[in-house]
C-alpha cells in the first residue's frame, strides 16, 4: 500500500485508477487509520464479496491452489484495462517479481494504453 501511495501521481498519470479493497469489512477506527493520507479510495461496501470473487483468481492452470487449499493470500493486486478484463495479478507472497517494481508496473500499464483493441464490455455475472 505505501508504495501505491507514493507511485500514486505517477500511475494517474498513466490514467490509472486505483481501489483499496479490504478482505473483511472494517470498523469506523481501522477505516479511519487506512484512510490516513492515501491518495486512492477505500471500498467501503461488499467487501467481503469483492475480496471472494476476486481471491477466485489467486489460482493458475498450474497451480490450482496456489499458497494451499482454500487458502487466500492476505495481499492481491489486480490489473484491470478499461474494458474491465482481469488483465494481470500478483500476489506478493508468492510471486517471485511484480510490481514491487513499480517500473515495471509502469511498463506494462503503458503497454495497455497503446493497445488498439476494441473489446466489448464484459457480460454481467449473475449468481
Amino acid at each position: 500500500m505505501e508504495q501505491l501511495k507514493q507511485a500514486y501521481n505517477r500511475l494517474s498519470e498513466q490514467k490509472i485508477a486505483l481501489l483499496a479493497v479490504p478482505a473483511k469489512e472494517l470498523t469506523s477506527d481501522e477505516m479511519a487509520q487506512a484512510e490516513a493520507g492515501l491518495p486512492f479510495p477505500i471500498v467501503t461496501q461488499s467487501v467481503a464479496e469483492i475480496a471472494s470473487s476476486y481471491a477466485l483468481s489467486r489460482r493458475t492452470l498450474s497451480h490450482p491452489d496456489i499458497i494451499g487449499r482454500g487458502t487466500n493470500p492476505d495481499h492481491m493486486e489486480f490489473l484491470i484495462d478499461r474494458f474491465g478484463y482481469l488483465r494481470a495479478r500478483w500476489i506478493p507472497s508468492v510471486d517471485q517479481s511484480g510490481w514491487s517494481d513499480i517500473d515495471k508496473l509502469s511498463q506494462q500499464i503503458s503497454l495497455l494504453n497503446r493497445e488498439q483493441m476494441k473489446m466489448p464490455f464484459p457480460d454481467d455475472f449473475v449468481r
